[in-house]
């Protein structure tokens, strides 16, 4: 048999390949987290982009009032501010006063139509009442007057225990705000 000439490696070049390969492995895993964290970041603002064009309306009230139509039938008001905060635009379609009083010991609710007629003279109290469908472009907001009419015959004589105001938009979204007090307000012909 024929003897082969083994060459001698010196031990430095084998320390020296096994940092080689040791520096190259946490250059790797540093790599691996960066990239992860910025993956996270890119999802995270994906997310939030996509959020931001998904229907949605954010109220605010501003003031609520009560006049007297007659000795029991009264008109409520709710001055809100609705605000698109998404990047599409959407309308108001709906806007409704939700009552909850009790009947025999059971909470009802009724449901009250907006409506932008007054059935008294409001005169020149400088409200802004809103029209439906109120239309609001992507990030806008409009404040106005929402009225609602109730009769007395619509409660007979309950005590109402609780007021939401409730819009709902092009999408079928729905927003409600619980309203607590109404103050006293005169109208032109009182005045």
């Amino acid at each position: 048999m024929a003897d082969y000439p083994v060459a001698i490696v010196p031990d430095w070049v084998s320390y020296a390949s096994i940092a080689v390969a040791a520096l190259s492995l946490v250059c790797s895993v540093v790599l691996g987290v960066y990239n992860r964290a910025v993956a996270k970041a890119a999802l995270e603002i994906s997310r939030r982009q996509e959020a931001r064009r998904e229907s949605r309306l954010d109220l605010y009230v501003n003031d609520t009032a009560q006049w007297r139509c007659s000795e029991r039938d009264r008109l409520l008001g709710v001055n809100l501010q609705v605000a698109n905060p998404t990047d599409r635009e959407t309308s108001v379609t709906r806007a409704e006063l939700h009552l909850t009083y009790a009947i025999e010991g059971r909470l009802a609710a009724v449901k009250v139509l907006s409506s932008d007629q007054s059935p008294i003279e409001l005169g020149s109290s400088g409200l802004e009442v809103l029209s439906l469908p109120l239309r609001l472009a992507a990030n806008e907001a409009r404040s106005g007057w929402f009225l609602f009419f109730i009769p007395q015959a619509l409660i007979a004589g309950r005590e109402v225990d609780r007021y939401d105001v409730v819009l709902r938009d092009l999408h079928e979204i729905e927003q409600s705000l619980q309203v607590t007090i109404f103050r006293e307000a005169q109208h032109e012909s009182r005045a």
